[in-house]
């Protein structure tokens, strides 16, 4: 009495394929199973597509860190920009203040783009 699937998503098979499964093949196949177990009960068995938000947070956050740091080059401005801040703000402990100094911003700008990324998963 399993769910199958009849589609993932592109954003769902993005983050399968980015994410580095340290446990392997059995790792993906505990994940597909906690899905089939989990889709039924979520959505009272009325969908039969895998989407983002059946994958585990940790998980997309683990692909998301993984395409930033593989892809060494060509890398869009942003992402530097964003892996940058994010590991100053980690140097200095989440201290904010110290952090927009070290980057030399204004603590307003450090704000913004922090809730950028927030916003975009990314924190």
């Amino acid at each position: 009495m399993g769910t199958s699937f009849k589609d993932i998503t592109p954003e769902a098979m993005e983050i399968l394929t980015l994410y580095p499964w340290p446990g392997n093949v059995r790792e993906l196949a505990n994940c597909i199973e906690r899905i089939k177990v989990m889709l039924p009960r979520e959505t009272g068995g009325k969908r039969n597509i895998i989407t983002l938000d059946d994958i585990p947070t940790e998980m997309q956050k683990a692909a998301k860190s993984t395409s930033t740091t593989n892809n060494a080059f060509p890398q869009k401005l942003s992402d530097i920009e964003r892996e940058h801040i994010l590991n100053t703000l980690q140097y200095f402990n989440g201290n904010k203040s110290k952090t927009s100094t070290a980057l030399g911003v204004t603590l307003k700008t450090l704000y913004n783009k922090l809730n950028k990324y927030e916003h975009e998963g990314w924190i």
